[in-house]
C-alpha cells in the first residue's frame, strides 16, 4: 500500500514534416498518407505532392489514444472523451471515432474504420513498425454521467494500410482491466510493454497499480515482468517510453492517491490537524505576548498559519523513501490533513485578520492606523477665548444680547 502524489508531466513530440502519399495509401517503399478513409494526397518520396483539404476538424477531446505512423507521416487518433463538465461536475462522453492528421498537409480526416474496440478513453496506443499497425490496449467506458465504469484489458490492432481493426487473441492471463496506464513498443523483443494504471471502476477513487507486463505481438502471449530492483510506486497518469538501444522502460511522474485508505485514517487525521493547530496557536500566540503584542493580536496570529501545509507533501515523499512501511501510513494521514487544512485554513485566516483589528488600505495595501476614540473625535473643539481664559484661571463671562434690566 503506497500513498504519494507526484507532479504531473506532459510530453509533446515534434513531428518531422514530409511528402504526402498517394491516393491509394502510397506505394511500397514510398512515404505517403491516406488509405481507406484517410487524408488524400499524391506523390511519393522525392516526388511532388498534392494536399487535399478535407475541411474536417475533430472536436476538442481529452484522454484519447494516438500513435505516429512514421511510414505515412501522419498521426492516428482513436477514441477519447468529448464530455464537458457542467458546473464543475464531470459529464463524460467517451467516443469511438478515429481520425488521421497528415503532418505535411496539416489536415485532419475522419476515418470510417470497420469493426474496432468501441467507445472508450484513457487507454494505451503504440506504433508497431514491424506489423505496420497501431496497437491499442485497455481504457474505460461509461454510458451515463454516474455509476461504475467498464475497464478493459482487451488488445486491438489497427492495420495502418487498410485502416481496419482486428482483435488480438491473447494467452498467458495478462494484466487486469485498467485505464490511465503507460507503455511503449520494444523493438528488441517486438513486444508491447506497459506499467501501472488504474483498475478502479469508480469515478471517485483510484486503485493505482505497479505491475509490469509485456505482450509478444507475434504470438499474442502475455508475460509479467518481475523487477529485479526497487520498482516505482503504484501510479496512474504517468508517462513511459523505451530506449530502443538498451530495451529499458523509463517511467516518469504520475499520481497515486488512495482515497479509500485516506478515509479510513480520518480519526488520525483529525488528531494530527488538532495537534498541529494547537501547537501553532499556542506557540505563536505565546511568542506574540512575550514580544509585546496585544492579547487579540497574539491570539489571532497563530490562526494565520493554519493553511501553510504545502511543505508536508515534500515531507511525505521523504518519509516514503526512508521508511516505506511507516511512510505509507504517514503519507495517508499527512495528505488528508493537507487537504483539510488547505480547505478550511484560508477562511479561518481571513476571519483571524478581521478579529485582530488590523486593516489594510484598499488602494495601496498599506496598514491603516486604528481609528481615534469616537467620543473624543465627536467632541467640539474649544474656542480661542475658552483656551485663553482657562490659561488665566478665570471663567469666561456670557454676553447677553437682550435688554438691560
Amino acid at each position: 500500500m503506497t500513498k504519494g502524489i507526484f507532479a504531473a508531466f506532459s510530453l509533446v513530440l515534434g513531428l518531422a514534416t514530409g511528402a504526402c502519399g498517394g491516393d491509394d495509401g502510397g506505394e511500397k517503399g514510398g512515404v505517403g498518407s491516406g488509405g481507406a478513409g484517410g487524408a488524400g494526397g499524391s506523390g511519393g518520396a522525392g516526388g511532388a505532392f498534392n494536399c487535399v483539404d478535407t475541411g474536417e476538424h475533430a472536436l476538442p477531446r481529452a484522454e484519447t489514444f494516438s500513435a505516429y505512423d512514421s511510414k505515412r507521416n501522419r498521426v492516428v487518433f482513436f477514441g477519447g472523451d468529448i464530455g464537458v463538465p457542467v458546473q464543475c461536475n464531470p459529464a463524460p462522453k467517451p467516443i469511438g471515432e478515429m481520425w488521421t492528421y497528415d503532418v505535411a498537409c496539416k489536415s485532419f480526416a475522419q476515418v470510417a474504420a470497420s469493426g474496432g474496440p468501441g467507445p472508450r478513453a484513457r487507454g494505451l496506443a503504440v506504433y508497431d513498425p514491424e506489423g505496420d499497425r497501431m496497437i491499442v490496449f485497455g481504457g474505460r467506458y461509461r454510458e451515463a454521467s454516474s455509476g461504475p465504469y467498464t475497464v478493459y484489458s482487451d488488445v486491438w490492432a489497427l492495420d495502418l494500410e487498410s485502416l481496419t481493426w482486428q482483435e488480438i487473441a491473447t494467452t498467458g492471463g495478462g494484466p487486469s482491466g485498467r485505464s490511465s496506464t503507460a507503455g511503449a513498443y520494444n523493438p528488441q523483443t517486438k513486444e508491447l510493454v506497459l506499467f501501472g494504471g488504474n483498475s478502479s471502476t469508480s469515478g471517485l477513487s483510484f486503485t493505482p497499480l505497479d505491475d509490469v507486463w509485456a505482450l509478444n505481438l507475434s504470438t499474442g502471449a502475455w508475460r509479467e515482468i518481475a523487477a529485479a530492483n526497487q520498482k516505482p510506486e503504484a501510479r496512474l497518469f504517468h508517462s513511459a517510453t523505451i530506449d530502443p538501444t538498451t530495451g529499458r522502460l523509463f517511467v516518469y511522474a504520475g499520481a497515486n492517491l488512495h482515497v479509500t485508505e485516506i478515509l479510513e485514517q480520518w480519526p488520525a487525521v483529525l488528531v494530527f490537524v488538532g495537534a498541529r493547530a494547537a501547537a501553532k496557536w499556542l506557540g505563536v500566540g505565546g511568542a506574540g505576548v512575550a514580544l509585546g503584542a496585544t492579547p487579540r493580536q497574539a491570539a489571532t496570529t497563530g490562526l494565520l498559519l493554519l493553511p501553510m501545509a504545502g511543505l508536508a507533501i515534500g515531507l511525505v515523499n521523504t518519509t516514503l523513501s526512508l521508511f516505506p512501511e511507516q511512510g505509507a501510513l504517514v503519507g495517508a494521514v499527512v495528505l488528508a490533513a493537507v487537504a483539510l487544512l488547505e480547505t478550511v485554513g484560508p477562511p479561518i485566516a481571513a476571519r483571524a485578520l478581521r478579529w485582530s483589528g488590523d486593516q489594510l488600505d484598499e488602494q495601496d495595501g498599506t496598514p491603516v492606523p486604528p481609528p481615534a476614540d469616537t467620543a473624543a473625535a465627536d467632541a467640539p473643539a474649544p474656542s480661542a477665548a475658552a483656551v485663553d481664559t482657562a490659561a488665566a484661571g478665570t471663567v469666561p463671562t456670557q454676553t447677553s444680547t437682550g435688554p438691560a434690566a
